[in-house]
């Protein structure tokens, strides 16, 4: 799995499961009706229980699946349509990237979505002049990143 925004569990996007372990691991709609299965508040703790209660061995790794949520309905702060929100890109205050290797930070910083930064971050770009957002919305699609 990703060693990145894990929210106190395993990260949910993406994971390389052996075949010994891969039942266990997607029989997640069972297990989310199991009333012995508890104790979690989000879909990554949830895969933490999972993978403890039935001992599949994860291994995180910071690098690996070099992937993150992409907005194409929304702008980024060039006013180009589709970019990472903020609260998924993984990016620290010393603006580091934790998601993706060190050549595709400049990517994501560059194609941040415009407007406020959810989740209490204290930035607030302004969205740029002349560019009204696009009306609508629709679930966010996963995107691999490479270098522009």
């Amino acid at each position: 799995v990703k060693e990145c925004l894990a929210w106190d569990g395993l990260n949910d996007k993406l994971a390389l499961i052996p075949r010994a372990h891969a039942h266990a691991w997607m029989d997640l709609l069972n297990l989310y009706y199991d009333d012995t299965f508890h104790g979690y508040k989000n879909s990554e703790q949830f895969q933490l229980h999972l993978a403890r209660r039935f001992h599949i061995p994860v291994k995180p790794s910071p690098l690996a699946f070099p992937m993150l949520d992409f907005y194409w309905w929304l702008p980024d702060r060039r006013g180009t349509l589709g970019c990472f929100p903020w609260n998924y890109a993984g990016i620290r205050s010393s603006n580091k990237c934790d998601c993706v290797p060190p050549h595709l930070c400049a990517v994501v910083h560059r194609r941040l979505c415009a407007g406020r930064r959810p989740l209490g971050n204290s930035a607030d770009p302004a969205p740029p002049r002349g560019n009204p957002r696009p009306a609508g919305g629709g679930a966010s699609r996963r995107r691999a990143l490479t270098p522009a």
